[in-house]
């Protein structure tokens, strides 16, 4: 048996870029969120309000952990310039 392998860890930091994107998406009621998939994996979900009504959406992929964090940044990033080069 012995002992599990340890994963390493893979920091990413968030640029200023990402700060923003965040920060816009938070003040227009969007958000991302991890789920357990499986054992050591997660889905990404992103919820939303659409016409005063919640909605979610999940990943197809599951991600480790220690990529989550890199994956969620680029759909902040993601909803931040389609939607502020559409107003």
């Amino acid at each position: 048996m012995g002992r599990p392998k340890k994963i390493k860890d893979d920091p990413y930091y968030h640029t200023y870029e990402d700060r923003v994107a965040m920060s816009w998406c938070f003040r227009n009621k969007m958000r991302c969120f991890l789920k357990p998939f499986q054992e050591g994996e997660y889905k990404v979900v992103v919820e939303y309000v659409q016409n005063g009504i919640i909605k979610e959406k999940e990943s197809p992929n599951s991600y480790l952990k220690n990529n989550a964090s890199r994956v969620m940044a680029g759909i902040y990033r993601h909803l931040y310039n389609k939607n502020v080069k559409n107003i």
